[in-house]
């Protein structure tokens, strides 16, 4: 028969993790944090504000493009992730989406004062508008609805304006 201090110790060390144990575990864990981090972080306002960017520069080529081709309209239209600037032949499509633009993935495009064809610049680089329309506003809202941003354009000179900003 055993002595009794070793019956002990074996039932001890049957009820302790081993250190390779206790460090897969670890590994687990920490593998998992890194996975579920991105989706538990308030990124909204980071992603509404990289779609704002995106939008302004493409609103400001747009008005480029159609000063520097006064007989061509460079026109964009918008969707509710994404919106596409026909410039003459070549149309580029934006998608704020994994797939597209990454850094604003989920943020979505509501319009207001805008014809269901959507912007059309004139030679002079303002909108293709009536004097007398309301100021068109491109709201951009991240998909936690707590972030967003709103550009205006105004009619008859094409400047643009951020309206506000929301976190």
């Amino acid at each position: 028969m055993r002595p009794r201090h070793m019956i002990e110790r074996e039932r001890a060390m049957r009820r302790a993790y081993t250190l390779i144990e206790l460090i897969i575990v670890s590994i687990l864990v920490a593998v998992l944090a890194t996975l579920a981090l991105p989706y538990f972080s308030s990124d909204g306002p980071a992603r509404v504000a990289a779609a704002h960017e995106r939008l302004w520069h493409d609103l400001l080529d747009a008005q480029a493009w159609s000063i520097a081709n006064p007989t061509a309209t460079a026109t964009i239209t918008f969707g509710e992730h994404s919106y596409e600037v026909q410039r003459g032949g070549e149309l580029v499509k934006v998608s704020f989406s994994r797939a597209g633009v990454e850094e604003a993935d989920g943020v979505t495009i509501a319009t207001t004062g805008l014809a269901q064809t959507g912007l059309a610049f004139n030679h002079s680089g303002a909108l293709r508008a009536d004097a007398e329309s309301t100021p068109p506003v491109i709201t951009l809202t991240a998909a936690d609805g707590r972030s967003a941003m709103a550009i205006q354009i105004m009619p008859t000179s094409g400047e643009l304006r951020t309206l506000r900003a929301s976190e």
